[in-house]
């Protein structure tokens, strides 16, 4: 797992935390790679994958499909997970890091906010949320 700096939090998860935060580690290391059949089965039917701009996936292969026409290829430095639950009781699971990739130019970008936020109900991931800033930095600007 390449979870970091989480304050000293991660030392007092339970080992079913710390399994859960592998399986979303797990998934964003599938869906980098582009192993959307492992990723795939990750998420619960249905599950609802918005990325920036309110933009909705209703599987992956849409989504990666999308990305194609953004960039190259895109990682993440995953420098933190958090461990939450929502008002249902489902757990929430957020990862925030940094974005490094090489856009449509080849030009190679590093150090880029994201945020992801993933609800599981059932060990299954039914909403992923997606912010970053990749278009307010100008990464993906092809007249740059």
């Amino acid at each position: 797992m390449t979870a970091g700096s989480g304050g000293g939090h991660e030392a007092a998860w339970t080992a079913a935390q710390r399994d859960v935060v592998a399986a979303i580690d797990a998934y964003l290391q599938a869906t980098e790679d582009r192993d959307l059949t492992t990723a795939h089965g990750m998420l619960a039917e249905n599950a609802d994958l918005v990325f920036p701009a309110a933009t909705r996936f209703g599987d992956l292969q849409a989504m990666a499909t999308a990305a194609a026409g953004r960039y190259r290829w895109i990682r993440k430095h995953r420098d933190h997970y958090a461990i939450g639950s929502d008002e249902q009781g489902r757990l929430v699971i957020t990862s925030r890091g940094r974005l490094y990739g090489e856009n449509l130019d080849g030009r190679r970008f590093d150090d880029v906010r994201y945020v992801d936020v993933f609800v599981l109900d059932e060990g299954r991931i039914v909403e992923q949320h997606v912010w970053n800033d990749l278009a307010e930095t100008g990464v993906l600007d092809r007249t740059r």
